[in-house]
């Protein structure tokens, strides 16, 4: 209980509002121990707090939990203790303002929880403004990353399950360099169901690779020329024509990871496209090229992709195979086939390493006239069937 202009209320009145929203039914909890509480509510868009009845009705969470397709959770604050019975109401926002809370959920005893075991925290080993990757020590898990210098908001919409204890994540939302992010795992279950959930992993702070991977050039045969590209980047494009007259376009954005730049007209045959991405203040990416009216190098058979090398098979005969590290856009892998090979093992240049958690983005390049293939992206340690 506490005062308020000299009357004694609850907690549950002092966030009580006069807004004409109706009211939602009553949500339900499932994991009610540990860092993160959580649970299923019917109205998507809700908002769901967790009280703790023997605490007069005091939250255990500064801020509530949006439903989203149906679920919720909240990180804990206060944490309450093993015995304490807790509960869960959910309401909605219109126009800025709370509406009335929903009836409240059956009472839970904390401790009592009967879902899986808390995960192992995860780490997070590259952590740039728009991708995330890390390890994670528990089987069957789910990532969701999110950003404490944003009130928390995840950065992706969707989590994403660890694979061989490695998790990697493209970001919705992306962070802002010097923003401090965290990760958050969850036991897989079962499709009804939540297991435990880690708390905080420990915080990183968000930074950019001074040089991003080069964009793609997915379409060369209209007037209009696009591609793909980092997130964050933008690309800028030269052309040479085949009687040798160049020209180079102003920096184009990247929205979507997309890019595009209408040239007017199309290229005649012969035409070469080149490629390159940068930060705000990076230096630019090596090229992606292509070549107008030219068959595309087929894309690169991965085996394996280890800590030193690369291992897979080629298809055509002169074939390069190239390869750029995501972490800080180094090309690690520039390997050419001899004639008649097919199969390769590839050690990456200058003796550079990829890390567990890193990314490579493979290329097959054609060699009179260039042209390169769409990537082969695959983590440290995949191993192909």
């Amino acid at each position: 209980m506490s005062k308020f202009f000299g009357k004694t209320i609850s907690w549950r009145e002092m966030m009580s509002s006069n807004s004409y929203a109706s009211k939602p039914p009553a949500p339900t909890m499932e994991i009610y121990s540990g860092s993160v509480f959580a649970g299923k509510e019917a109205v998507d868009g809700t908002y769901v707090s967790v009280f703790n009845a023997d605490w007069q009705g005091a939250p255990i969470s500064k801020t509530p939990g949006l439903v989203e397709n149906g679920r919720w959770s909240v990180v804990v604050d206060y944490p309450p203790t093993d015995g304490d019975h807790v509960y869960a109401e959910a309401r909605a926002v219109v126009d800025g303002e709370p509406g009335p809370w929903s009836a409240s959920s059956p009472k839970y005893t904390v401790g009592n929880s009967p879902f899986l075991p808390t995960p192992v925290m995860p780490n997070i080993t590259l952590y740039s403004t728009a991708y995330f990757s890390g390890n994670e020590g528990t089987p069957d898990t789910s990532i969701v990353v999110k950003n404490a210098s944003k009130d928390d908001a995840p950065v992706a919409k969707d989590s994403v399950d660890v694979s061989n204890g490695i998790w990697q994540l493209y970001a919705d939302t992306p962070a802002a360099v010097g923003d401090e992010i965290y990760a958050v795992a969850t036991q897989l279950a079962g499709p009804d169901s939540y297991g435990g959930t880690t708390s905080k992993s420990q915080s990183y702070t968000v930074t950019d690779p001074a040089v991003p991977v080069p964009p793609t050039i997915q379409s060369s045969r209209t007037s209009t020329i696009f591609g793909t590209s980092l997130p964050k980047t933008s690309v800028t494009m030269t052309v040479q024509e085949p009687n040798g007259w160049t020209r180079t376009s102003p920096p184009i954005a990247v929205s979507d990871r997309k890019w595009s730049v209408d040239i007017g007209a199309q290229l005649p045959l012969g035409t070469t496209i080149s490629a390159t991405a940068s930060y705000s203040s990076g230096a630019p990416s090596d090229p992606y090229i292509v070549q107008v009216g030219a068959r595309s190098s087929p894309p690169v058979w991965v085996e394996a992709v280890g800590t030193n090398s690369v291992s897979g098979r080629g298809s055509v005969d002169g074939q390069k195979i190239l390869g750029w590290r995501l972490s800080d856009g180094k090309k690690i892998v520039d390997y050419p086939l001899s004639p008649r090979q097919d199969h390769f093992l590839a050690y990456y240049q200058d003796g550079q390493t990829l890390s567990k958690g890193d990314l490579l983005y493979l290329v097959s390049t054609s060699p009179n006239p260039v042209n390169m293939s769409p990537y082969n992206i695959k983590p440290e340690g995949y191993l192909g069937p």
